[in-house]
């Protein structure tokens, strides 16, 4: 009898564990079948297909990195560099990498600028097919700035109903010179169809670009004869009728590149001796960066040494003055500077590069 029972019992514990497992199988049919129809409804090609299996399969075991819940280099550039730093702890030590922004509650399209910069910089990210994206949920209220930002187009496999969504934005690269006036051109004038209905030039924002590129070909790279890379994007805020522009690269940064000038130092490369009765003035590296964008530094912070270089930053911070643009905000080494408001900080952690933001509006016209 106690034979059977045990016979019984192991025979019932076998049906259980056949049961539970034929009940897992069937579910995960129904999740495969429904992520089947998800993607034939979303409209990808067979490539795509393949390369979206192609990725999920190679994604495996990869780290989760969240993003930023506040992911936004505007607002919160400290947040957002401490998130690169932990990015480039990952990469450093050769990990897979999926950033994660499902959890993120508050966006702004020049966050995705700066992430695609870095990302595409083979000194911070050497390995780019080992870094996967894990889009906002549909249903999540940053979707549309990710989707309508040219985010969503920048991914390796790209849906068509893409195409059925309001392009507000755009987000591009260069690295070939030849073809700086012709992008920026377009981006400009697209944003100018977004803002009133029809294509035209706009000279202030072409003037920044201008000014902006130059100082990325004579002063951005530790290199003097080698160029970086630069990124830019535009964004147009439906709700205050305002193209947002963004710009960065990836060179040494402001005050890095002037200190960099053969013979400089702070104490007497751009300013001279100013230790009067005890007390110095403009070394601190916020109240350097004021004056230089200001023009009230003794000598030309230009690393070249040329007369005539070395005013770009005064030019773009002229247009500011005169309205031309509006809330111009600088983001370089470890200072934060709100120039139009003239509120210029340190801060606790270093950005490598240098960030613009600007933002233009009928209030900017020119008459």
């Amino acid at each position: 009898m106690k034979r059977l029972y045990q016979n019984q019992r192991q025979k019932l514990r076998r049906q259980r564990r056949q049961k539970k497992y034929k009940r897992r199988r069937e579910l995960w049919k129904i999740k495969i079948e429904k992520a089947r129809r998800n993607i034939e409804a979303e409209g990808y090609s067979k490539k795509e297909r393949r390369q979206l299996h192609k990725d999920r399969q190679n994604s495996r075991n990869a780290l989760i990195v969240k993003a930023p819940q506040r992911c936004s280099f505007v607002h919160h550039p400290e947040d957002f560099i401490e998130f690169l730093h932990e990015l480039d702890g990952h990469f450093k030590r050769g990990h897979k990498v999926k950033i994660d922004f499902r959890a993120t509650t508050f966006v702004t399209s020049d966050a995705f600028t700066v992430l695609l910069s870095k990302l595409h910089d083979k000194r911070f990210c050497p390995h780019l097919e080992k870094v996967w994206l894990l889009q906002p949920h549909k249903t999540s209220s940053i979707r549309a700035v990710w989707d309508n930002s040219g985010m969503a187009k920048q991914l390796v496999v790209q849906p068509k109903v893409l195409e059925k969504i309001e392009q507000l934005g755009n987000i591009i690269n260069i690295s070939n010179e030849n073809a700086i006036a012709e992008q920026t051109s377009e981006i400009i004038e697209l944003a100018m169809e977004k803002l009133y209905g029809k294509r035209q030039y706009c000279p202030p924002v072409q003037t920044v670009f201008v000014e902006l590129m130059d100082n990325t070909t004579a002063h951005a790279s530790p290199d003097i004869n080698q160029r970086e890379m630069w990124w830019a994007s535009v964004y147009f805020d439906k709700e205050r009728q305002t193209l947002c522009y963004s710009f960065v690269d990836n060179g040494l940064g402001i005050l890095e590149t002037a200190q960099t000038k053969q013979g400089f130092s702070w104490s007497d490369g751009l300013y001279g001796d100013y230790t009067l009765f005890g007390k110095e003035f403009g070394t601190e590296r916020s109240k350097i960066l004021q004056d230089i964008f200001a023009r009230k530094t003794r000598r030309n912070p230009s690393r070249t040494g040329e007369s005539y270089r070395g005013h770009g930053l005064n030019r773009i911070y002229k247009r500011s003055e005169s309205n031309h643009i509006s809330n111009l905000i600088v983001v370089t080494n470890d200072v934060h500077a709100k120039v139009a408001e003239r509120n210029f900080r340190m801060m606790n952690n270093s950005f490598h590069g240098t960030f613009f933001y600007w933002e233009y509006s009928d209030g900017n016209r020119i008459n």
